[in-house]
């Protein structure tokens, strides 16, 4: 997620979804996907919950093609459940999903998000995912305030081995094991090639989709470098924030022209086109610091 500037001065969103009840922290709100507790002050992912009942539907329009009913899916930096409710619901009984979300009052948000929808066939685990095995310490986060709470940097975070609040990191190879594994989502603010190396054994056993984020710019090259050598194709997909035909209907757009920065990834043994999408080929070229090209 990019990072928004002066949000201690941005006013409280307006009803957008339908809001059931409101807790100091929390708002219940009747979403497109499904009932959520959304935290209004976190600008991205849950504003955009309340405000529009939806979050990056335009992201999960791609994402809805790559869960398939049955399919096994891993999301790594699940957040508070906005794609992840989406994706249990669309692989269906028959699948599974392992949704991993290291923040710990987030992840205790991403599990009432799953418990109010109902979804026995999601595994979730509060752990970072990283290539070698650590601990991640946590500050004391006052999530009250308002924040962009989905872009916490986790190998930017200060050593603090006092702090209550100590996470697992682990390589994903080690977590999970699994027979059959569609896709791999990751989401985890510039770590990505870290997950990725730490799954290499998942990825060259079951030879999944990938779609990650890929918006910083300085560590793109490193990325798009590990996914080829993977022998994997790649392509750039750029969703807007926010979609004119919300759930809400609302048509104040509070993001304006913000978009994601992701790549869908294919084995390059897949007989996968995507004709619409820009190819990752040169991995010095990136989408934010060549706007305007095509």
């Amino acid at each position: 997620m990019n990072d928004p500037t002066d949000l201690s001065k941005q006013a409280p969103p307006e009803a957008g979804g339908r809001h059931v009840c409101d807790t100091p922290l929390y708002k219940l709100v009747e979403t497109r996907h499904g009932l959520f507790l959304a935290n209004p002050g976190d600008h991205y992912i849950g504003r955009a919950l309340v405000e529009y009942g939806e979050f990056s539907e335009l992201e999960w329009k791609l994402l809805a093609q790559l869960a398939p009913s049955g399919a096994y899916v891993i999301e790594i930096g699940a957040n508070i459940g906005a794609h992840t409710v989406s994706l249990a619901k669309s692989v269906g009984p028959a699948g599974h999903v392992v949704a991993i979300e290291p923040q710990p009052v987030v992840f205790q948000n991403l599990c009432a998000n799953l418990a109010l929808n109902g979804l026995a066939n999601v595994q979730a685990i509060n752990a970072g995912c990283g290539e070698e095995a650590s601990r991640i310490s946590f500050p004391r986060i006052d999530y009250t305030r308002p924040g962009n709470f989905g872009a916490l940097p986790l190998d930017k975070l200060p050593a603090d081995p006092g702090s209550p609040l100590q996470v697992p990191v682990r390589p994903l190879d080690e977590m999970i094991d699994l027979n059959a594994l569609y896709l791999i989502k990751i989401d985890v603010e510039g770590m990505e090639a870290s997950a990725i190396r730490g799954a290499r054994s998942l990825i060259s056993t079951h030879r999944p989709f990938l779609y990650l984020e890929n918006d910083r710019i300085e560590k793109s090259p490193e990325l798009i470098d590990l996914i080829h050598s993977l022998d994997y194709r790649a392509w750039w997909h750029m969703p807007r924030y926010f979609n004119p035909e919300n759930f809400a209907e609302r048509e104040a757009n509070i993001y304006g022209g913000t978009v994601s920065a992701n790549m869908l990834c294919a084995p390059r043994e897949r007989d996968v086109t995507a004709p619409d999408l820009k190819a990752v080929e040169n991995s010095t070229w990136h989408p934010f610091s060549h706007k305007g090209e095509k």
